[in-house]
């Protein structure tokens, strides 16, 4: 078996990371993450090359943020152009001659949140390009391909069946639904009645982010689309359907 270290963005790649953590461990690999790092303080730029440099594979998961820069000062004169964490930890692999798997968002078919993509692209989009220059990349559209695409690269590369860790029950955290509570009414004109249950639900402690009141009924594929992307960067949703709207 080989030793892995997964090095991604953890803002919008967090989740999918452990993913693949739990996946190369429940095959016998050994892993090296950032998710093992204390929560305290960010690693340095030396401990990060120095776990790259014990590792077999780097396994790179990249989408369109560019994430976190080290100061130049931490290790001085180490990171004088101000390249990213995760773009210093894939040059550090590639000049040791690790053996590098590397798997990137297209973006042209990925439904991704707005949040989760640099505002200005010119460092990402200039990442992507390089990774894409340098090695045969792996494309994927979301969490759930990432890691059917991860498993079988692993299957292929080393002849043996990957099977992915059962998912982990989803356990309700009270903080996380107070912030992801999204409330759907079908025509606009339920959006007094949904205003009222938002505000009954407000006075319950839980906060509304927002109140949908443009998508129902979805009538184009982009509709369709931003309705289920509304709906999964949510925890809890409530649909309101009126009288009117069922009659």
């Amino acid at each position: 078996m080989a030793k892995f270290y997964v090095s991604c963005t953890t803002k919008d790649l967090g989740e999918g990371r452990r993913k693949v953590c739990n996946i190369l461990r429940s095959a016998g690999h050994d892993v090296v993450s950032m998710d093992i790092y204390t929560s305290e303080s960010r690693p340095s730029l030396v401990k990060c090359r120095e776990d790259v440099e014990k590792c077999d594979v780097y396994l790179g998961i990249f989408a369109l943020r560019y994430g976190w820069r080290p100061p130049n000062k931490e290790a001085p004169g180490d990171n004088p152009l101000g390249r990213a964490i995760t773009e210093l930890e894939y040059l550090h692999a590639k000049a040791r001659g690790k053996d590098r798997l590397i798997f990137i968002l297209d973006e042209e078919q990925a439904l991704w949140r707005a949040a989760l993509i640099d505002r200005d692209r010119a460092a990402i989009d200039a990442l992507r390009q390089m990774l894409s220059d340098d090695v045969l990349t792996t494309q994927f559209t979301s969490e759930d391909d990432l890691i059917a695409k991860v498993g079988a690269t692993l299957a292929k590369k080393y002849g043996a069946a990957q099977q992915a860790a059962p998912p982990a029950p989803v356990i309700p955290r009270v903080r996380e639904i107070k912030h992801d509570v999204a409330l759907f009414c079908a025509t606009a004109s339920d959006a007094t009645f949904a205003q009222e249950v938002g505000a009954c639900l407000q006075q319950k402690g839980l906060v509304m982010p927002a109140i949908s009141v443009d998508l129902f009924p979805p009538t184009t594929a982009a509709h369709f689309e931003k309705l289920e992307l509304r709906a999964r960067e949510t925890r809890s949703a409530l649909v309101v359907l009126s009288d009117a709207a069922v009659a």
